[in-house]
């Protein structure tokens, strides 16, 4: 029997720092009335220019080794609500061709401006998420998300999964040989 998996789509942009403070609280409150929104069951995906820098390796998991290091006053304040709902930045757990999504167009710097997040509880959904090309005209690169809805139970096992998942024990009563390895 198929389950069914709802998603629900957030997509932000935030002001840029050179507008006024006000704007950024306005955002960042209906950011979390959004995120508040989600209803049991829901997976939420919350992607968009956030015009910030949330930084990498923290203690409290929302990013990964593979993020910029850059955390500035805006990513502070996004990294409060994340932490208040639980997400996380898989790009920053994920290894990337690029190291950022903007160019600054004065000193030609990479800058990760640009997110997606997700509920820390679905980590286990993640396949890969990179950074690639511009898909559209933008000065923005463009995220990835591979994600795997299918449940274990109805994923199949590849050729190699199978094969490396033989109990040679209970099959063949010894165990895997150099030879047997070879053969498979």
């Amino acid at each position: 029997r198929k389950k069914t998996t709802n998603l629900y789509l957030v997509v932000a942009y935030a002001p840029h720092s050179g507008l006024a403070a006000e704007e950024r609280t306005v955002f960042l409150d209906t950011l979390d009335g959004l995120m508040q929104a989600k209803k049991g069951g829901e997976v939420m995906i919350c992607g968009g220019d956030f015009n910030a820098g949330i930084g990498k390796d923290d203690s409290d998991g929302i990013s990964g080794p593979c993020g910029q290091t850059r955390l500035d006053g805006a990513g502070r304040e996004l990294r409060d609500i994340l932490n208040i709902h639980g997400m996380y930045s898989p790009l920053t757990f994920c290894r990337s061709e690029y190291e950022g999504t903007w160019v600054h167009p004065r000193s030609k710097s990479l800058h990760q401006l640009d997110h997606i997040f997700m509920e820390k509880t679905e980590r286990k959904l993640v396949r890969k998420c990179k950074i690639s090309h511009m898909l559209v005209d933008s000065d923005h690169f463009s995220i990835r998300l591979h994600i795997s809805l299918l449940s274990p139970a109805g994923r199949t096992k590849s050729i190699r999964q199978q094969r490396n998942g033989l109990d040679f024990q209970s099959k063949y009563g010894r165990s895997v040989s150099e030879e047997d390895i070879r053969k498979a």
